[in-house]
């Protein structure tokens, strides 16, 4: 079985390298790969130095688009060209019907008009909803109905269509007519590591991790902890770095350390008791189903994606932000061990059953051997 995947729009795996997230990332085709023995062809948004991945599993081809045409500096310009990337991708490939798969909304015109032309199955998934996040980060109306355009465009062309919550399901199904078995719900994965460390083995400290934006909260978490007994490390960057640099300059007990591979992030979530995620809005979190499945307490926003990952004192915490004070409930949370052992055991039991790589591998082959079929 041949798949391509479209990479989403202006990614490359260098970019994926440079951010630490390729050891992550390749792991799900890895394991397709050898498992199912599925060829891969990715394109990407790189040039020439993307060809130098090309041995990061068994059997893959690597087309950097910008290596069959020529880079724009200009941002619209770019855009323009990506819509004759499929007719170049047709004389780079062949005619041949393929199987397509593409990992966002975001840029997906490319591998739809390549499906088009082709005749390929394609298969789009999607991380979160683009069209109601641009109406959380009050993006512009244009983009907004764009958004929501190309939603209904990859709803009508697509084969198969994913999500990773059921939020996004329920939308989608309210807003837009689908045929039927087309939407399918699937979470995001995570690696399980089988040697845990146990709870009482780590630092009585706070951890968190995601790009450093108004949306993921961090002035009031860094409120919320300041001068208090426990030490809280930020990993991630963001467009909020300087300001948050800048808030946190004084205070001894607040750490922001940037960017690391995703190999060494895992490590990291164990040596931390507890894990805080107070986003205003998220989508299906890989950091909450990381930091779960690495055994720490987490303490997330009650929004309504968050409330699909945790069960309330059971295997993490839902916080209020309206309400809820932060220190207040990691000092209560302090005080019984009991409660965290629970929250540590069937937070790791729960990821381990709904969100291991071999689970979601297997439901991605099965879209992949219906559109093979078809």
């Amino acid at each position: 079985m041949n798949v391509i995947l479209f990479f989403t729009y202006g990614v490359s795996l260098e970019d994926w390298d440079n951010s630490g997230l390729i050891s992550r990332e390749i792991k799900l085709y890895k394991e397709l790969s050898e498992k199912y023995k599925i060829n891969f062809t990715f394109v990407t948004y790189g040039n020439s130095d993307d060809l130098k991945f090309v041995n990061l599993i068994d059997n893959l081809k690597i087309i950097p688009i910008y290596n069959i045409i020529k880079y724009s500096n200009n941002k619209f310009i770019r855009i323009l060209k990506s819509f004759i990337i499929p007719f170049y991708l047709k004389r780079e490939i062949g005619n041949n019907p393929q199987i397509i798969k593409t990992n966002q909304l975001y840029g997906a015109w490319v591998p739809i008009l390549y499906k088009i032309i082709t005749n390929s199955g394609l298969y789009i998934r999607t991380g979160y909803d683009l069209y109601t996040f641009s109406k959380y980060d009050n993006k512009n109306k244009i983009k907004q109905y764009f958004y929501l355009f190309l939603t209904f465009v990859a709803l009508k062309v697509s084969d198969a269509y994913s999500v990773t919550s059921k939020v996004d399901f329920d939308f989608l199904k309210s807003k837009f007519s689908i045929k039927k078995n087309k939407l399918t719900l699937i979470p995001n994965w995570v690696d399980i590591n089988e040697n845990i460390r146990n709870i009482d083995e780590r630092k009585n400290n706070i951890m968190t991790v995601g790009r450093l934006e108004k949306q993921k909260n961090y002035k009031f978490v860094i409120e919320s902890i300041k001068d208090s007994e426990f030490e809280l490390v930020i990993y991630g960057d963001g467009s909020e770095k300087k300001d948050l640099l800048k808030f946190s300059k004084n205070l001894s007990n607040i750490h922001l350390k940037g960017t690391i591979r995703n190999s060494e992030l895992l490590e990291e979530y164990q040596n931390y008791k507890y894990f805080l995620s107070l986003s205003k809005y998220e989508g299906n979190s890989k950091a909450i189903l990381e930091a779960m499945s690495s055994g720490c307490i987490v303490i997330a926003s009650k929004i309504r994606n968050n409330i699909e990952l945790i069960d309330q004192l059971e295997n993490g915490v839902l916080f209020d932000l309206e309400s809820d004070n932060l220190l207040k409930v990691i000092k209560k949370l302090d005080g019984d061990i009991d409660l965290q052992e629970k929250i540590f055991k069937n937070a790791i039991k729960k990821v381990k059953l709904r969100n291991s790589l071999n689970v979601i591998a297997s439901k991605e082959y099965n879209i992949f051997e219906i559109l093979n079929k078809c």
